[in-house]
């Protein structure tokens, strides 16, 4: 059987408003936090699309300039953040 040579790595629907729904928050942060270059909040199951990050329990944002961020999942066990 010959492969797809072009993956789909479009999002679900249900999935891509998860996206949008936590892309929004991030620019909203850095909206009403000017000064900051990042911050650290829950991961959004999904967000990582088309990536699967079942242990991620944050995302560190970074905002790399304007309507530009970057987002890592990250891992913490136990304790607050």
């Amino acid at each position: 059987m010959p492969r797809d040579p072009q993956p789909n790595h479009t999002p679900p629907s249900r999935v891509q408003r998860l996206i949008e729904r936590a892309n929004d928050r991030d620019r909203e942060y850095f909206q009403r936090n000017p000064s900051e270059d990042a911050y650290i909040r829950p991961y959004v199951p999904g967000e990582c699309f088309p990536y699967h990050e079942p242990r991620a329990t944050h995302v560190i944002v970074t905002r790399l300039g304007p309507g530009i961020r970057t987002r890592r999942p990250v891992w913490f066990s136990g304790g607050d953040v």
